[in-house]
């Protein structure tokens, strides 16, 4: 089983389905443990339930996420735009992504009732399947869909923050713990879900984790307490398989704009008429790595 080949293909089948993943962040495991003060820690959580809240109320939103991923010596990059309508969701993206050497471009609409793909290299239209949408719903990130669940998660960090107000007037929430509390392992247990699936991080592969390094900033407007930016850094180790540690950097630049900005998601005539396709299952990817990796053995020594 060759792990970073898996994790490469899940995430490109992701990219193009339009499944943006969530990446993130830590602290440095050597560096001494730093903590604020009891009445600090009480008012940097009560601002953070402000801000979760009022981004719970948001009906709609623009955002960016700029994903860089290197897991031993495969990379990934990958910048996703687009705007967000919460209830019914619905969603419109622009995709730019560099994968193994190969860019690619791509537009995704996600409605109550289709999917839809848009290859801007051929202009051509795909129409996904209904029966995977809520799969597709699933592994969208709570940043792009859920926006007040990651700060409720960065809340529970509330004594490992240092928060100051920027240069810009906005305040700023720095973590400053050792990744080992109940905020950041939530952080990055759900990071990795979304990046590898729950089916591969099991529990086993889970207690291998180790945080090398872990870097976390939030941005909220003074005014409206409403996200502005996050800025996350990690690097951990993991093994995949006993014995065999992998190491993985990942890094998420995120922008948050035009909240209750009244986008809307409009379906191209183009992409109603394109045909219907359903994508291919978990256990048809599975085999064809298992293939890969047998032909892999089976070819000669150079």
């Amino acid at each position: 089983m060759r792990i970073p080949i898996r994790a490469g293909i899940r995430l490109m089948l992701q990219c193009t389905v339009g499944i943006t993943l969530m990446m993130t962040v830590a602290c440095s495991s050597d560096k001494a443990e730093e903590t604020t003060s009891s009445g600090d820690a009480s008012k940097l959580q009560q601002q953070l339930e402000q801000s979760a809240e009022a981004a719970a109320k948001s009906k709609t939103w623009t955002i960016e996420m700029k994903l860089g991923q290197k897991m031993d010596e495969e990379a990934m990059d990958m910048t996703t735009t687009g705007v967000v309508v919460r209830e019914p969701l619905q969603m419109k993206q622009s995709i730019d992504s560099e994968y193994a050497g190969e860019k690619s471009k791509m537009e995704t609409i996600l409605t109550p009732d289709a999917y839809y793909m848009h290859d801007m290299a051929t202009d051509d239209w795909t129409r996904m399947t209904a029966s995977v949408i809520p799969e597709v719903k699933e592994t969208l990130s709570d940043y792009q869909v859920k926006p007040s669940e990651p700060v409720k998660r960065l809340e529970a960090s509330s004594s490992k923050l240092r928060g100051s107000t920027n240069e810009a007037g906005q305040l700023q929430y720095d973590y400053i713990g050792d990744g080992t509390d109940a905020g950041a392992t939530a952080i990055i247990d759900d990071v990795l879900r979304g990046t590898f699936g729950g089916g591969t991080m099991t529990k086993e592969i889970a207690d291998t984790i180790q945080v090398n390094s872990f870097t976390y900033q939030l941005t909220t407007d003074q005014a409206t307490k409403l996200p502005v930016d996050v800025k996350m850094a990690m690097e951990l180790t993991i093994e995949f398989e006993k014995g065999q540690p992998s190491t993985l950097h990942q890094t998420l630049d995120i922008k948050y704009s035009d909240w209750d900005g009244g986008q809307t998601v409009t379906v191209p005539e183009a992409a109603k008429k394109a045909e219907e396709i359903t994508p291919p299952t978990q256990d048809l990817i599975d085999e064809l790595e298992r293939l890969q990796d047998e032909m892999g053995q089976q070819a000669p020594a150079s």
